[in-house]
């Protein structure tokens, strides 16, 4: 959820908070500890996503960035070291690493972004309001927090920050 995007849709209330993080490629020889490590290395990210507005206007790498459209894509080019490191959602990118362990180097750390996560919904759209109350009462029961726990698995209150 972005001020951006709620110019064009409505949003209902957030169910997720997630941060960007940095997945190094098994090639990756160096591991950044800093947003200024970040800046000398190949990076990768989704076009048209907060890890590209990350890598663009925060990282600046000196190099520039591949920002192809799909996962699938991203994800093959830090396998196949088209770039050292993918800026992408957090949580994803752990639970990515935690299944196939093999295809991927070590996760490197987050970077504090605070983004909501909520349903999308056309302008006025009169499924907000129930949509709304439906994740309210899942939060209120657990239900929320369980679904966190089974697929965003990993525990990245341990992760390194890069400042």
């Amino acid at each position: 959820i972005t001020d951006a995007r709620r110019a064009a849709a409505d949003f209902s209330v957030p169910y997720l908070t997630v941060d960007q993080g940095v997945l190094l490629g098994l090639q990756t020889t160096t591991r950044p500890t800093s947003i200024a490590d970040l800046r000398g290395m190949r990076l990768c990210a989704q076009a048209a996503s907060t890890g590209a507005d990350l890598v663009t206007g925060t990282i600046q790498p000196t190099q520039a960035p591949l920002l192809p459209a799909s996962v699938v894509t991203l994800t093959r080019a830090l396998r196949v070291g088209n770039c050292e490191a993918l800026v992408y959602d957090a949580p994803s990118l752990a639970y990515l690493r935690a299944q196939v362990p093999s295809r991927y180097g070590p996760f490197a750390g987050v970077i504090r972004t605070g983004e909501s996560y909520g349903a999308v919904f056309p302008k006025g759209s009169r499924l907000r309001g129930p949509v709304n109350r439906a994740i309210a009462a899942l939060k209120r029961d657990g239900t929320l927090a369980g679904i966190q726990r089974t697929w965003l698995s990993a525990d990245l209150t341990k992760a390194t920050v890069l400042r």
